[in-house]
């Protein structure tokens, strides 16, 4: 028999564990004649990373006199020409100030623009960005000012401001929470999560100097919009959905906003469907793929943990795993935040932002129906995670990273995501020594 061939007239086993991943397979021989063993564990090998997360740089609003950065609400990303900017909200300073992070390890504020009697911006607690006649334009909402603004960051060192839009009794824009973007046709719109009004706002901004209002929807009894604080979207064949993450109903709704004027609700989903779930107070959400499937990754601040949902059929939204901080030793969950997703080549992981730990947790939930716990970096004396927040994913060349906003340490902290073939070693946590560091509260 070959070194490296296995032959048997027998049902030949072989169960490969890696790392926590068991995969096994029943051949027969018989049909299959050659197998090569150790093709299959260079295939398990290759499909599975070990991750470590190193923190690089920062930047807090002690830092440079010209910052405005205090109580940072949410933290978005974009490149403009070969430099790589962050945008932040800062609640307490009431503005949007950009950052320079193309050297994470040397952080630059570039430019800030600020509440005043022209331009009100009040208490933002959502950002989203879009593309728009060859300009980049953020779309702020406003919480205390129950408005989305409109600024154009297209040269970041010279942010403009377009237009606005302010609640009225037709509109549901009080208390504007959570925002994203997304095209219908050849149009662009934002979708808003409003949080006092208990609704979800859509708005046309394909033209950023003239926005116009198309449709909403309100809460009832039989829909999960109350208290809505969290909104992204995804697609399910041709159409185009919203996922709401409703605060105070402890749910998730879906909406069809395939027409932007005419919104429907699909499935819905809340804490009490199902005993065991994590969906008390959940303050964010994100979609993904895995397989054929479309889930939700819901951060829930008042359980400490992160729901999967299966949202596939829209219509029959269904719960497939989740974790909480009490499900492992040194599990970084608690006033779970902020929650986005990245790959790496056949793996989903979702990051979380824990802002009562003061921390950013990875969670592998390529297998949806099995969360498994990577790895953390939690806040210390010389990093910027008091109150972690917002969370969110960008890559400088082969290099992926994770962007920060940390509330209560008015700053904001770059974490690189390094990712190696398994070798059977656990995931490590480093604190990096190239960091701006800045004064804590």
């Amino acid at each position: 028999m070959s070194n490296s061939l296995l032959s048997s007239a027998v049902i030949a086993v072989i169960v490969v564990i890696v790392s926590g991943y068991v995969i096994s397979s029943s051949v027969d021989i018989d049909t299959v004649a050659d197998i090569a063993f150790t093709s299959i564990l260079n295939v398990v090998y290759a499909t599975h990373f070990e991750l470590s997360l190193n923190a690089i740089g920062n930047i807090d609003d002690a830092e440079d006199t010209g910052l405005s950065i205090r109580r940072v609400n949410g933290i978005t990303t974009f490149e403009s020409g070969t430099d790589t900017y962050a945008v932040v909200i800062p609640a307490v300073d009431d503005g949007v100030q950009i950052l320079n992070i193309t050297d994470p390890t040397n952080i630059t504020g570039i430019s800030n623009f600020l509440h005043n009697n022209t331009v009100p911006i009040q208490d933002p607690f959502g950002i989203t960005l879009f593309k728009a006649r060859d300009n980049t334009y953020a779309a702020v909402a406003l919480f205390t000012g129950d408005r989305v603004q409109i600024l154009n960051v297209t040269d970041p060192t010279n942010i403009t401001a377009t237009d606005s839009i302010i609640n009225t009794d037709s509109l549901e824009l009080n208390g504007s929470y959570g925002i994203t973007t997304f095209k219908s046709g050849v149009k662009t719109y934002v979708a808003v999560a409003a949080n006092d009004d208990d609704g979800v706002q859509i708005l046309n901004v394909t033209d950023p100097t003239d926005i116009t209002a198309t449709a909403s929807i309100t809460n009832t009894a039989t829909l999960e919009l109350e208290g809505a604080r969290a909104i992204t979207t995804f697609k399910s064949g041709t159409n185009i959905y919203a996922a709401v993450a409703a605060y105070d109903d402890d749910g998730v709704q879906i909406l069809n906003i395939t027409d932007p004027t005419n919104i429907m609700a699909t499935g819905k989903i809340d804490n009490a469907d199902a005993a065991g779930l994590e969906l008390d107070g959940p303050h964010g959400i994100t979609t993904f793929k895995s397989g054929t499937g479309i889930y939700a990754a819901v951060a829930a601040y008042d359980d400490h943990g992160v729901q999967i949902l299966n949202v596939t059929d829209p219509t029959n939204i269904t719960a497939t795993d989740n974790v909480d901080y009490l499900e492992g030793t040194g599990l970084k969950l608690q006033g779970a935040y902020g929650i986005t997703t990245f790959n790496i080549t056949n793996h989903v992981y979702a990051v979380v932002a824990a802002y009562i730990d003061d921390a950013v947790q990875i969670l592998d939930v390529t297998n949806p129906s099995d969360i498994t716990a990577i790895g953390s970096i939690t806040n210390t004396a010389t990093l910027e995670l008091n109150g972690a927040r917002g969370i969110t994913i960008f890559e400088l060349g082969t290099d992926r990273y994770i962007a920060v906003a940390a509330y209560q340490d008015d700053g904001v902290q770059i974490i690189r995501i390094d990712g190696t073939e398994s070798d059977n070693t656990p995931p490590t946590v480093n604190a990096g020594t190239d960091q701006i560091v800045g004064e804590d509260d």
